[in-house]
Parts: C-alpha cells; structure tokens; sequence
C-alpha cells in the first residue's frame, strides 16, 4: 500500500507510538489491546488529528460509544478492503 506499518499489541505500546515525534497519517486500531479496551489510545490519536478505522468482528455495540458509527471494516477483510477504508476516511481516492 505504500506505507511504513508500525504495530501496538498493547495499550502502552500504542499510546508510545503516539507519543513518538515521528508523523502517523493514519491507523488501524483493535477495538481491545491483549483483552483491553484500546479507547485511551483511540482518543490519543484522537487529539494529535490521527485518522483511524477499527477492524472488528462485531457490527457496533462493542465499540466504545464515543466511536460507534466510526469508519470500521469487518474481519475476514482484505488487504484491498483495508486500502479502501483508509483512504476514504482520509478522502483520497483509491490507487
């Protein structure tokens, strides 16, 4: 997809990366980090204007209620399926 991929398996982790001086342009974030809720990361993506979309099994009641309704793709998803849900979100068009 052209693009560097950074990977968080925990909350800690994710909040590191985020608080990393190098640029993010977008993410793609795990409703739960290791079995926990990852909304402090998604809110501090949030704040530094990180783009985001939750990959997910579930259609909405998992998700934190701030974000139900966010951009999310359904597991079993591809490659092409995640390009495409990235780039709408970031209003480019697809490649």
């Amino acid at each position: 997809m052209g693009c560097s991929v950074v990977v968080a398996s925990t909350v800690e982790d994710g909040l590191a990366i985020n608080a990393a001086p190098s640029p993010l342009d977008a993410a793609l974030h795990g409703v739960t980090l290791v079995g926990r809720q990852g909304t402090a990361v998604v809110g501090a993506l949030s704040i530094r204007g990180v783009l985001f979309v939750f990959p997910t099994g579930y259609v909405e009641a998992p998700l934190p209620r701030a974000y139900r309704g966010h951009a999310s793709v359904q597991k079993r998803f591809t490659e092409s399926l995640i390009r495409e849900a990235l780039m709408a979100f970031m209003g480019l068009k697809s490649v």
